[in-house]
């Protein structure tokens, strides 16, 4: 199984299988896929079909009980998460926006938000300065910077969620439902935004139930049920099979 196609991959699952404590039905059931930089995947498929567990694995939230996830060729495993170093390049790398942003919105204005994470990353004063000031400009947040960003629309919060991710500029951006709650405008802004970085070499992995916008959006598209994944409509990853 080791194809030339899956070493370029940076993320690789294979056979992945997840179970709730207390629930006899699997959430992931033999879940394999890669994953490339450079491209946008839009995670399709109803409610309760996987999606957010998927997601949770992918972000080291939760681990898989069978199969395997290699990120840039190196498992992700507890154990590998309990080495430091190893888990502070994992979340360098992946960035992740909730559905809901506000649950990750917590400063006391959209400039401090932006500039969080920034910080996190030890980056000099004034790169982190520049950063913010470019991020501000970049998703239209200029007029509200000095808003605490709980008091604005929902629209604009997800704007500020996106910076901040952005800003940090992890290789890997895992959106949930990002036109969820939005009104119109606001969903066509997320969605030229997104549209605008596909060529930005980040590897996007959204998760939607608007078929119209992962149409707009994706570079590959992962259906999904029943914890499984029944077809991705990409004819480079079919040599997984």
């Amino acid at each position: 199984m080791k194809l030339d196609a899956e070493s370029k991959a940076l993320i690789q699952l294979d056979k992945v299988e997840f179970s709730y404590p207390g629930y006899e039905e699997k959430a992931l059931d033999g879940v394999s896929a890669l994953f490339f930089p450079g491209r946008c995947y839009t995670i399709e498929g109803p409610n309760g079909c996987g999606k957010s567990t998927l997601f949770r694995i992918l972000l080291g939230l939760n681990f898989p009980d069978a199969g395997t996830y290699l990120f840039d060729g190196k498992p992700v495993t507890k154990a590998a998460m309990k080495n430091s170093r190893f888990a502070r390049d994992f979340h360098k790398r992946i960035g992740f926006v909730f559905q809901d942003s506000e649950v990750q919105l917590f400063t006391q204005s959209v400039e401090d938000e932006i500039a969080f994470g920034l910080y996190q990353l030890h980056l000099p004063e004034e790169e982190i300065r520049e950063k913010t000031e470019d991020y501000l400009k970049r998703f239209d947040l200029e007029s509200v910077r000095d808003r605490a960003p709980f008091t604005l629309s929902g629209g604009q919060k997800r704007r500020v969620a996106l910076a901040a991710v952005f800003a940090m500029d992890p290789e890997v951006i895992v959106i949930d439902e990002p036109l969820a709650g939005l009104d119109e405008k606001g969903q066509r802004w997320i969605t030229d935004f997104l549209k605008n970085r596909k060529d930005s070499g980040h590897l996007l992995i959204v998760s939607t139930h608007n078929r119209d916008f992962a149409g707009v959006i994706a570079d590959v598209h992962v259906y999904m049920a029943e914890g499984k994944i029944r077809r991705i409509a990409e004819e480079v990853l079919s040599c997984r099979k």
